[in-house]
């Protein structure tokens, strides 16, 4: 993982992984406003890695500030489309997501086909249990 080494470059990976877009972090941290967006555009190319782990480290620890907002919105919000998505992704983190799609898929069978496969799966016992001797 490459790190930056100049101050400037140091200060635009720490606004892109406060938030910052990327020609804004440039500039505030002392680039030229005529060169910002390229500037960025290779500086987020070059410490991607660098940002993605600084991005990653800055969420830490931080899912219970999220949960009390999805709760706030859940319970608070004047729309109700917002209320339902908010209660929708507390259900989903909680883990009471919808179940998935399934297709199921049933092959017909004849009494004596189901008998046989009742006595290999039964052994001995799918006399007991089918009423028959076999």
């Amino acid at each position: 993982m490459v790190k930056p080494s100049s101050e400037m470059e140091k200060q635009f990976c720490e606004n892109v992984i406060n938030g910052m877009n990327g020609t804004r972090a440039a500039i505030e941290a002392g680039f030229s406003e005529k060169s910002a967006t390229t500037q960025a555009y290779q500086m987020r190319k070059k410490y991607e890695d660098f940002i993605a782990e600084g991005v990653v480290s800055s969420l830490k620890g931080k899912g219970n500030i999220a949960l009390k907002v999805l709760v706030k919105l859940a319970q608070k919000a004047k729309q109700e489309s917002v209320q339902l998505k908010a209660a929708t992704s507390l259900l989903n983190y909680g883990g009471f997501r919808p179940a998935e799609k399934q297709e199921i898929t049933v092959t017909q069978r004849s009494e004596e086909e189901i008998d046989a496969q009742l006595a290999v799966l039964l052994g001995d016992k799918a006399g007991d249990v089918l009423g028959t001797k076999h």
